[in-house]
């Protein structure tokens, strides 16, 4: 069913933290129409909220659509990565956590590699 829905995006690349990325990792979302209204009227109160919205281009509609829901995973991911930080994994989980850097460097390999 997916393979026959309307495709857009990604508009831009989003680096919210302004971190030193190492890869970009562009992900689908299948949205219904009401996802859609939710993730634009969030983004655009929390961004412009002076603005008239009748104002807004296509471009910018789905860069606000597409920035709300980067910056929300991007949020929550790095809070799960500050959480990690603070807790050392038990050494039993360690070789677990070798495994999943090693595939990791596999599926998103450093540029150069």
């Amino acid at each position: 069913m997916s393979e026959q829905l309307p495709v857009y995006g990604p508009s831009e690349v989003f680096n919210v933290y302004d971190t030193d990325p190492a890869v970009i990792v562009r992900v689908a979302i299948a949205l219904s129409r009401e996802q859609l209204m939710a993730a634009l009227s969030i983004g655009f109160t929390e961004i412009a909220p002076d603005r008239s919205a009748d104002s807004l281009t296509v471009e910018e509609t789905r860069a606000e659509v597409e920035g709300w829901l980067a910056s929300t995973a991007i949020v929550e991911l790095d809070r799960y990565v500050r959480q990690g930080q603070l807790t050392a994994y038990p050494p039993e989980a360690q070789p677990t956590m070798d495994a999943l850097a090693e595939a990791l460097l596999r599926a998103y390999p450093e540029a150069g590699r």
